[in-house]
């Protein structure tokens, strides 16, 4: 014979079992989750001027600007004459500015790049002309050349 256990009871005993087992997690939790971090501290957001300065150094590429492109080619010595402008529109100087010179076949595939870097320093804003930039060893297939800016450094 089984005996009725009253219905308030069993209620009380399923809440009591609830809380323990509610209990024992938040206590195994609190032992493997991390402290919590003041974050005031450790996240400092940049002021909009340190944001810019940090893209002018992060990213040349996208502040210096290269124009009125020309170029001869002497198939003899595979010897290239680059002549260009450069224009800088960044609030810094950049100075060991790199220029990749990719050169490229009738077919539009590209045969070979090469790097070269430029001498002095482009001011902020400002525009400088480059003659003659020779450039050796230039493949005799080459159509055409696509000029870019490799990477560049920030002056002081």
């Amino acid at each position: 014979m089984f005996l009725k256990a009253p219905r308030p009871l069993l209620i009380f005993e399923a809440v009591l079992l609830l809380s323990a087992i509610l209990l024992v997690a938040y206590k195994w939790s609190a032992r493997i989750l991390p402290l919590p971090i003041d974050q005031a501290k450790t996240w400092k957001k940049k002021s909009p001027e340190a944001q810019i300065q940090d893209y002018y150094r992060q990213y040349p590429e996208s502040y210096i600007r290269i124009s009125k492109e020309t170029w001869q080619f002497d198939p003899g010595t595979r010897t290239a004459f680059h002549s260009f402008t450069l224009k800088n529109t960044a609030g810094v100087s950049y100075s060991e500015i790199e220029i990749r010179f990719s050169y490229i076949a009738a077919s539009g595939k590209t045969i070979q790049t090469q790097a070269v870097k430029m001498p002095g320093t482009l001011p902020a804003q400002g525009t400088r002309d480059v003659k003659r930039i020779k450039v050796t060893g230039v493949p005799a297939s080459s159509a055409n050349v696509l000029m870019s800016v490799a990477k560049a450094s920030v002056s002081k």
